[in-house]
């Protein structure tokens, strides 16, 4: 089957200056343009192969870029951000944006009668070097300079150029693919076959939502999803994970990007659970067990010199991480878990693990108590030690 069917047509980047990406079409034009030598674009493209690191991060695989890549993609990033940011209809897209946080928007979105879900199936894997190009010419490049800043941005895998994952660039290259093969497309179809629909639609990466506020016409799910699966099959894509949610679903919640939406917003209870159970077990048997264990869980490779106390700070950043995506969605939650983790760190300080205190294990257990601060809880604990 023929990929990359779909239409893209010229777009016009406003702006006071003439389009900075419109002249380019050769190494001169790009190193200016980048601040770079062109030997250095030369040689990085030359041993492009050579300068990515295959590394397995779990089930996924990413490739670091050596040091003269990566600072070419650094260099493009900075000049594809701001293509995107100027794109029409961009609003939908909540990933890979400064200044944008995916779950506020998600709770601003109005109360939904109906959540619809789904996901591209490898989206990385699937964009080809003809999808860059073709977005990038649909963002003011020309062919020729379309097709150089491309192969920066691919990696060679399995006899076919697609994005590379671990890429500075890849973000901002994602966000521009997406916009042209599925925002863009849909948006236009929801405007064309269902004008009176009241609908927002959002995209964060690979992951598409489409909330409807009203009432859902007949037939409306089965046609749209007719409709993405043969608009994204000619384009290369394929779509999985599909759910459709109704607000009065007995049996499942509406849920986007593991925010629970059709109640009291808050992060699915089983990843709450399970970020509760490693810092409760942080606190019970200290950060260098705990930390040994998740990186073994998670298939997180790190340098054999690594320390055990580099470990745990990984770890902890990990956490901090985690918990601050919790309580930006549900405070509650994300008071729990903020408590188990000053009880984990301290008691790593002190060297007094839970699991050898009595007293102290039946004090950390009161976490969950929310009439009790964070600081209150905090000097709970400190009173123990002493």
């Amino acid at each position: 089957m023929r990929e990359n069917v779909v239409e893209i047509t010229r777009t016009h980047i406003t702006g006071g200056a003439a389009n900075p990406v419109s002249h380019i079409e050769n190494w001169y034009d790009l190193a200016a343009v980048l601040g770079l030598k062109t030997g250095t674009l030369s040689y990085a493209l030359r041993e492009r192969d050579k300068l990515q690191t295959k590394i397995r991060l779990g089930d996924r695989t990413v490739y670091k870029s050596g040091r003269a890549l990566k600072v070419i993609q650094s260099r493009l990033t900075t000049l594809v951000e701001p293509l995107f940011d100027a794109l029409p209809g961009n609003e939908c897209a909540l990933a890979y944006r400064t200044g944008v946080s995916a779950t506020d928007r998600i709770r601003e979105i109005p109360h939904a009668r109906m959540l619809v879900t789904f996901d591209i199936r490898k989206y990385y894997d699937n964009v080809t070097l003809r999808h860059i190009e073709e977005c990038l010419r649909g963002c003011g490049f020309r062919t020729l300079g379309a097709r150089l800043v491309g192969r920066y941005c691919v990696v060679r895998r399995e006899g076919r150029c697609t994005l590379q994952q671990g890429s500075p660039v890849s973000p901002a290259i994602s966000n521009i693919v997406g916009h042209f093969y599925f925002d863009t497309p849909i948006r236009a179809w929801l405007g064309e076959e269902f004008p009176d629909v009241r609908a927002t639609y959002v995209r964060y990466c690979d992951n598409i939502a489409l909330f409807l506020h009203d009432g859902v016409p007949e037939g409306f799910t089965d046609k749209f999803k007719s409709f993405v699966r043969e608009t994204f099959r000619s384009g290369g894509f394929r779509t999985h994970k599909w759910n459709c949610i109704t607000d009065s679903n007995p049996v499942k919640n509406q849920k986007f990007l593991g925010v629970v939406l059709n109640a009291e917003a808050r992060v699915e209870l089983v990843v709450v659970d399970r970020l509760r159970a490693i810092l409760f077990n942080w606190c019970l048997f200290g950060g260098q067990c705990t930390a040994d264990r998740f990186m073994s869980e998670e298939g997180i490779q790190l340098r054999d010199f690594m320390f055990d106390g580099m470990k745990v700070g990984k770890l902890r950043q990990i956490m901090r991480g985690h918990i601050n995506y919790v309580k930006r969605i549900n405070s509650k939650h994300g008071l729990w878990l903020d408590k188990l983790l000053g009880a984990a760190l301290y008691l790593d300080e002190k060297g007094m693990p839970a699991c050898a205190n009595e007293e102290m294990f039946r004090r950390v257990k009161k976490y969950k108590d929310c009439n009790e601060s964070y600081d209150d809880f905090m000097a709970g604990i400190a009173s123990i030690t002493g």
